[in-house]
């Protein structure tokens, strides 16, 4: 017995013309130019993106799952190529105040062969270094500086002499001066830091190992 509201077989499937739809998978349809439904989300969107100033930022906000992320992001593609590419910014350490580092402001695109530059100059100089301070170049002209400055030394000590100064001797409210024999002060030749130094004679020979490439 049939019933008023009873649906046939014919009435619960709908066939889908495959071949009407173009495309093989959904993977082969491009992306929807937009959120769907989020029209006031949307406007929104690019009146923030369009403010030019400092101080302001977006914040999205939704249920998960609604594409927020792949929106903003969809926008922002849009709106980039318009604008000016910005500078890139890096932080290199400071010696002077190591919590204080300093920061270079290059032009788009830059910030990243200077990383590189940096890296590669550092790998080099790690291996140059030890072969430099190690060649007989180096050593000679620390022994030079050496004996440059002992003999200084051992001709201020040999300018000390023996004098008799005056001293005053009181007696009563009498005065008298007479002479004393005092062994005067020795005074130690001072020792500059140039001493440890590299002179300029080490440079044609430090030079090409620093900034040479490896062979």
């Amino acid at each position: 017995m049939a019933h008023d509201h009873e649906l046939t077989v014919p009435q619960l499937y709908q066939a889908c013309d495959l071949e009407a739809l173009g495309c093989a998978s959904s993977a082969d349809l491009a992306d929807l130019d937009a959120g769907l439904g989020q029209e006031r989300a949307l406007g929104a969107l690019r009146f923030g993106i369009g403010i030019r100033h400092e101080g302001y930022n977006l914040y999205v906000m939704g249920a998960p799952g609604l594409g927020k992320h792949a929106i903003v992001r969809q926008l922002l593609g849009r709106q980039a190529p318009l604008l000016e590419a910005p500078n890139d910014w890096c932080y290199v350490n400071n010696f002077r105040t190591p919590h204080k580092p300093r920061v270079l402001r290059l032009p788009a695109g830059t910030g990243c062969n200077l990383d590189g530059d940096l890296r590669a100059l550092v790998r080099r100089l790690i291996a140059a270094l030890p072969a430099a301070f190690d060649s007989d170049e180096y050593r000679s002209a620390v022994q030079g500086i050496k004996d440059k400055f002992k003999s200084r030394e051992e001709q201020s000590f040999g300018s000390v002499t023996t004098e008799r100064p005056l001293v005053k001797v009181k007696a009563g409210c009498r005065s008298s001066y007479r002479l004393e024999k005092r062994r005067p002060p020795i005074r130690m030749p001072a020792i500059h830091a140039e001493a440890y130094k590299l002179s300029p004679t080490m440079y044609p020979a430090l030079l090409p190992a620093l900034f040479s490439g490896p062979s």
